[in-house]
């Protein structure tokens, strides 16, 4: 005990120094966080100890609300490792509502960041640069406080080195580039693992986006346009326990390109959630691996949802592996009159339904025998190169349709569709029907 004494009495306290912040973090490494505009006390920085105090601590607040000179500052955390140290540190949060900030840059956890003014044309931060967001679940950040990051206005570039985990970022406005170089993580909090948006010019998430336990999953929720969204693993729904009825991927506008990488796999929880909207049009959607849910549940994809004028609403939709227990819509809801231009499925459609531009009947279920078609839909080309297969026994059944369709080939088959309407068998299971009105 002596000695721990004599350890803690060598280490110096926090001290600043003109817009220099200098502490020793809790495993022992020295951190420097500098600020690059704004005239900076000790009360600006709440630690887990009082300021002054020797020995290490954890920086678990930088407040800069009163501070009306800190617009557009830089905030850069430097971390010189120890012996005992990890070369990161984890800060908790950072306020500084109402005021647009420069670069933030840490490669340690960030509890939370609130800034902006919504006022053009400086944007709310220039660049977000974190290790990840929210993995430390509250413990960094002083009591009663929460991981919900709010930036009013623009972020032209958001990176995170790592995960977003509990807690969710919000910006008002645009992002032009996001990455996320670990996963979404859904977690027991309302909007864990999620990211709103204006609109984003281009996200990339090298992992996958995970659902979460019982609350809504993480996901990823933009008001406006997206140019391109790529998940590089896959998108995974809720547990048993879940009960959720927001969709995990929902955009206002419309996509250029949006590809996952692996699979989607749908919510196993008893909640409505929709996997999968897009409001307008799409360029390509693309999934690497397969589209399937568990038994009783369904995975649900719904393109150019809120399209209501003819023409090419979705250019291509392909999927690499199987689609089982799953919905793809396009157009669906109102009878919408789109075209979608080519459906290409690498592997086997199993208990599965495809609708172009029609809308359920008595039954609210989508692809069943009593939905209404938009004669003027089309699907122009339909490829499924596996298996098509319903159940054996029972009375559902599984509809692919739109208002006209142009060819199908199915597991190497080409089907005739003739012009004036067609209801076809084409499974061995006698129940999945090609099914087309005009």
């Amino acid at each position: 005990m002596h000695s721990i004494e004599l350890l803690e009495s060598r280490i110096a306290p926090a001290s600043l120094t003109g817009r220099v912040l200098t502490y020793t973090d809790v495993d022992g490494d020295k951190v420097t966080v500098s600020f690059s505009k704004g005239s900076l006390a000790a009360d600006n920085f709440v630690f887990d100890t009082a300021f002054g105090s020797t020995g290490a601590q954890q920086l678990q607040r930088i407040d800069l609300i009163d501070e009306i000179d800190i617009e557009g500052s830089n905030i850069v955390v430097k971390v010189a490792k120890a012996a005992t140290g990890d070369g990161v540190a984890h800060l908790g949060e950072i306020l500084a509502t109402g005021h647009d900030l420069g670069i933030v840059k840490t490669k340690g956890d960030l509890g939370k960041i609130i800034a902006g003014n919504d006022t053009l044309p400086a944007p709310a931060i220039k660049a977000l640069n974190i290790g990840t967001h929210g993995m430390m679940d509250g413990t960094t950040q002083p009591a009663g406080s929460n991981q919900g990051s709010v930036i009013t206005g623009d972020l032209p570039k958001l990176t995170l080195l790592g995960d977003l985990g509990n807690g969710s970022i919000n910006v008002s406005g645009a992002i032009q580039s996001a990455k996320i170089g670990g996963s979404m993580l859904g977690s027991l909090g309302s909007s864990d693992g999620r990211l709103f948006a204006g609109s984003i010019g281009k996200i990339v998430v090298n992992g996958s986006i995970i659902g979460s336990v019982a609350a809504p999953s993480a996901g990823i929720a933009v008001e406006g346009d997206v140019v391109t969204l790529k998940i590089n693993g896959s998108i995974i729904g809720g547990s048993t326990d879940s009960d959720i009825t927001t969709s995990q991927i929902r955009v206002g506008g419309s996509v250029g390109k949006f590809i996952v990488g692996h699979d989607i796999r749908g919510t196993e929880g008893t909640g409505g959630q929709e996997t999968v909207v897009v409001d307008g049009t799409v360029g390509s959607f693309i999934v690497g691996g397969s589209i399937t849910a568990a038994s009783g549940r369904e995975a649900s994809v719904f393109l150019a949802d809120t399209v209501d004028t003819p023409g090419t609403a979705v250019g291509s939709i392909t999927v690499g592996g199987t689609v089982t227990n799953a919905l793809i819509a396009v157009g669906a809801g109102l009878n919408r009159p789109v075209t979608v231009d080519h459906i290409t499925i690498g592997g086997a459609f199993i208990k599965s339904r495809i609708v172009v531009g029609s809308t359920f009947g008595a039954d609210m279920v989508f692809g069943t025998g009593d939905d209404v078609i938009n004669a003027a839909s089309r699907l122009n080309t339909l490829v499924i190169k596996g298996t098509v297969f319903g159940t054996v026994g029972g009375i559902d059944a599984y509809f692919i349709e739109a208002g006209r369709i142009g060819s199908a080939t199915l597991a190497g088959r080409s089907i005739l569709v003739t012009s004036g309407g067609n209801m076809s068998t084409v499974s061995t299971s006698g129940d999945v029907f090609l099914r087309d009105v005009v």
